[in-house]
């Protein structure tokens, strides 16, 4: 997460040191081999699989990946990719996950094995109207091959006997709930089983489910829920002609390959009638291709999006939040057609000169229901690492925001829509890189429920032994747009040095 930043009171910033290994992921990383794969040893009659899928990079480190998977019935859980570690790093994770499963040996087997469960599972759970955590699609799925009728085909028995079936362990009572409802509407009463520990706790009658034997098991649940864009009473284009279209030509050119007297160019406009164009673009484009989104159609790239946002937040006042945040709602297969995976670099620069003094308006954002998981992550890591690196003053408000956060997320743990695993992993990391050690009753608090993703985060000995360290050194960018454009190439550029 947030690691080897570099603290500064200077406002220009030095050239990134690392970058965001999402692009790497989702471009490159099917292209590298498949190594050894992994899965716990009593995975069909537990009905949970941890898969342990690795590939091999030229120089002998692995990405490797961790997905989490229950057979009977919820298909993918939750997961993450490790990216670009050492082999005795992997080595040993993969025996803290020995320790985790309680002893349990961890085999190796064909991918073929592990491909087929995967896939296999979040079909099966489809069926129930279960649907992947949003962390598969997000970037864990590209540690597997791509499912296509040329994969490898394997029978493997899901549910049990024949019947879906919900195991309780773990779940919260509301996830449990909802499960419910979901497995009556699309399977049908008398066709799946709710259980504990396999004793049957619903009889046929979904009324008489008793839910005080739900528990806790390695499953960390609470993770992000179905978002669907609802629209709310927002800006809406302002109906009149464009002030300056010669520059639309500039907007559609590829954000890293504009030129500085194109950046001049525009910015030398006068901004109040730049500002109204450039809010009239966001808003035409979410108008065009919101419903192709809930419809499941193409959406097509257009650089315009992420440039207007790019000079709007460089020149824009408080009447043009609302329309940087209306572009941010967006769910992440309309947010992937325009930014790909570079929302990380935008974010961070964006966020930064329209709220690094208004910090509260980050925190009403990030507590809105449904917010992608992945914007959620990406701006709460970027807005914390460009007001830390540019502004040592920041410290103390940082920490106030990353304390409510994580409060807010505590208090709305049965909320699905509000959290998830990963994001209270990084508030927590981004606490400890600020030394916040008042902070770690709470942290300490929050861990004891089950929400944080452990497999990010280790466990609460580790991260007691992280807020003991110094402080973390922070990495930030190039508030001027055309040094910001040079570093972005140069991140995409070792992105491609890594084969």
């Amino acid at each position: 997460m947030a690691k080897n930043k570099k603290k500064t009171n200077k406002a220009q910033a030095q050239p990134a040191k690392k970058f965001s290994e999402q692009e790497y992921i989702r471009t490159r990383l099917r292209s590298l081999p498949i190594g050894k794969c992994y899965i716990n040893s009593d995975w069909r009659s537990r009905g949970k699989a941890c898969v342990v899928v690795t590939r091999e990079h030229p120089q002998g480190t692995v990405t490797y990946g961790m997905l989490f998977v229950d057979t009977f019935g919820l298909g993918y859980q939750f997961g993450n990719i490790v990216f670009n570690a050492e082999k005795n790093r992997f080595k040993e994770r993969l025996e803290n996950l020995r320790e985790l499963f309680n002893g349990q040996d961890f085999l190796e087997v064909d991918y073929a094995l592990v491909h087929n469960v995967v896939y296999g599972a979040i079909a099966y759970a489809e069926e129930a109207g279960v649907y992947p955590d949003p962390t598969f699609n997000n970037n864990v799925q590209y540690i597997l091959d791509e499912d296509t009728d040329d994969s490898p085909f394997m029978e493997i028995e899901f549910g049990e006997n024949g019947k879906h079936r919900l195991e309780v362990e773990g779940l919260l009572p509301e996830r449990v709930k909802l499960c419910v409802r979901l497995f009556e509407k699309n399977l049908g009463k008398g066709n799946y089983v709710v259980t504990y520990h396999g004793c049957d706790l619903m009889e046929t009658d979904p009324s008489k489910l008793d839910l005080s034997k739900v528990g806790k098991s390695v499953f960390n649940e609470g993770k992000a829920g179905v978002y669907k864009y609802m629209r709310p009473k927002r800006p809406k284009p302002s109906g009149l002609p464009m002030y300056y279209p010669s520059i639309k030509g500039d907007l559609k050119t590829f954000t890293f390959k504009l030129k500085p007297y194109q950046v001049s160019k525009i910015l030398s406009l006068p901004h109040q009638q730049l500002a109204q164009d450039l809010r009239d673009a966001i808003l035409r484009i979410i108008d065009a291709n919101w419903k192709k989104v809930e419809t499941s159609k193409k959406v097509e790239f257009d650089p315009t999006l992420p440039n207007a946002m790019l000079f709007l937040a460089e020149i824009g006042t408080e009447e043009d939040w609302d329309v940087i945040f209306e572009a941010l709602r967006q769910p992440d297969k309309f947010l992937h057609s325009y930014f790909g995976d570079s929302l990380g670099l935008f974010l961070p620069v964006i966020s930064y000169k329209l709220w690094h003094n208004r910090m509260n308006k980050v925190y009403d954002f990030l507590t809105e229901p449904g917010i992608d998981p992945m914007v959620r992550m990406a701006l709460v890591e970027g807005f914390v690492n460009q007001c830390a690196g540019i502004d040592n003053d920041s410290h103390d408000s940082l920490v106030e925001l990353l304390r409510r956060l994580l409060e807010f997320s505590y208090e709305n743990r049965d909320n699905d829509l509000l959290w998830d695993g990963t994001y209270v992993a990084m508030l927590i990391d981004l606490m400890a890189d600020l030394g916040a050690k008042s902070l770690l009753p709470l942290v300490e608090k929050v861990y004891a429920t089950g929400m944080v993703d452990e497999s990010l985060m280790g466990t609460i000995t580790d991260v007691r032994k992280e807020f003991g360290e110094k402080e973390e050194e922070f990495i930030y960018w190039d508030l001027d747009i055309n040094k910001w454009i040079a570093q972005c190439v140069e991140h995409w550029n070792k992105i491609k040095s890594l084969g």
